[in-house]
């Protein structure tokens, strides 16, 4: 499964270098390279990433404001919880 899937005109707007594009169960995804950095946390790292705006419509059902999923390989470089009322984040040590 992909690392990360945005939105295209995200990837568009984002990415710093090519990688191969994928057939999966959501179809025919674009690679690419994308830049996250989230300074709170210290984090700023180049992932690989995927795009597709199937996918980017199924999220906005969720969410009118999702623009994608954060895959496993990025979700485990954090630790994450909370409940209905408070969510937190941090960098895995």
């Amino acid at each position: 499964m992909a690392d990360t899937i945005v939105s295209e005109a995200d990837m568009a707007d984002f990415q710093i270098h090519d990688a191969p594009s994928i057939d999966t169960n959501f179809g025919m995804l674009t690679g690419g390279w994308v830049r996250v950095a989230i300074p709170a946390l210290g984090f700023d790292e180049e992932i690989l990433a995927y795009a597709s705006d199937n996918v980017a419509a199924m999220t906005r059902k969720c969410h009118r404001t999702l623009e994608g999923l954060a895959g496993l390989p990025l979700l485990r470089m954090f630790e994450y919880g909370g409940d209905p009322d408070w969510f937190w984040l941090r960098r895995n040590a």
